[in-house]
């Protein structure tokens, strides 16, 4: 890569139960405007659990050439300097404020990941560059929020347009991810976990409720196990008998009226269960594998229904634009812009 003697290289990873993504990018922190300047250079996807842990994948990457045939790391046979490197990962970060420094020692637990994310694995990959872990929603917030023109919005629910008040992003993929966005000249970005909390189940839903329970072993049902990752598969079961893995679900369950009315009830009232704890007056953003893959459960009367004609505050919730993400690199560029923001402020 031959460029300007300003421009800075970030590695950015979007780190998945499933999949794992890298990118590299590079940005002018110098400019004006740095955000205007950023451009992915490359990028790879590969599988999180034929990972052991951080070691292990991050000489995967070594390893790996992007889809311009250029490689990622340092010790890689295309030698790549890299200037900063955030990762978004399917959990909690332990460092929430970009002015702290985290440890060397940072080790972050995901519910999705057999081995726990560790930084001093990453930093000795990248010979010593600082690194930021980052929650995975919050990544796809800063990209919604930083780089409205690269996220390939959708409208799926109109609603008035508020600038200003918070805004919202939710998905399903194999989590069930959120955040909220908070306004303000640099946006603030809090992250949840909201998927690990009960899911509301209504008294017409309890023999599903007691299907999903006794196949969990327990009666506490979250979002994560209703609508996310083998939810869906058990969800397909649940409605044809037939048990299937999660991700043969989308073509089958598009053919089927009865599994797509489930799937898009249960998604429409996870997503105005949170929107309920966050009043994202501004809009919301839909992202994440369910929706990709099954596009017409956002445009499902069923999903529609439960954000607004059956919710207690559906008068209110009816104003807020729902839009759908198509940018399957949002967490990429979400990861990539919050790097820009640390190499402009100098806080890397």
């Amino acid at each position: 890569m031959t460029d300007a003697p300003s421009m800075k290289t970030i590695l950015a990873a979007d780190i998945g139960g499933t999949h794992s993504r890298f990118a590299l990018f590079r940005l002018d922190p110098r400019s004006p405007d740095p955000l205007a300047t950023l451009r992915l250079v490359r990028r790879v996807r590969f599988s999180t659990a034929a990972s052991t842990d951080t070691g292990h994948m991050m000489r995967t990457l070594a390893a790996s050439a992007g889809d311009d045939g250029g490689f990622f790391l340092p010790a890689s046979s295309e030698p790549v300097h890299v200037d900063a490197a955030v990762l978004g990962i399917p959990g909690p970060a332990a460092v929430a404020d970009a002015s702290i420094a985290p440890p060397e020692g940072e080790v972050c637990y995901c519910p999705n990941i057999r081995w726990p994310l560790e930084a001093r694995p990453v930093m000795d990959a990248l010979e010593g560059a600082p690194v930021r872990f980052i929650n995975d929603f919050v990544a796809n917030g800063f990209a919604c929020a930083l780089l409205p023109h690269r996220i390939d919005a959708v409208t799926v629910l109109a609603g008035e347009d508020r600038p200003g008040f918070p805004r919202a992003v939710i998905g399903a993929g194999t989590g069930l991810g959120h955040c909220c966005i908070l306004p303000g000249p640099v946006p603030v970005v809090a992250g949840a976990e909201a998927g690990h909390t009960l899911f509301p189940f209504t008294r017409e839903e309890e023999d599903l409720y007691r299907y999903l329970a006794e196949l969990h072993g327990t009666d506490r049902i979250s979002g994560d196990m209703a609508v996310a990752g083998n939810g869906l598969s058990n969800l397909y079961a649940y409605c044809t008998g037939e048990k299937i893995p999660a991700h043969e679900v989308a073509p089958l369950a598009a053919a089927n009226p009865e599994v797509m009315e489930v799937i898009a009830r249960l998604y429409g009232r996870a997503v105005a269960h949170y929107v309920l704890n966050t009043l994202p007056l501004g809009g919301i953003f839909i992202t994440g594998g369910l929706a990709a893959n099954l596009p017409g459960v956002l445009g499902h009367p069923s999903f529609a229904a439960e954000l607004r004609e059956k919710n207690p505050m559906g008068r209110s919730l009816g104003a807020i634009p729902v839009m759908h993400v198509r940018n399957h690199d949002l967490g990429l560029w979400g990861s990539a812009a919050y790097a820009a923001l640390l190499l402009r402020e100098g806080r890397v």
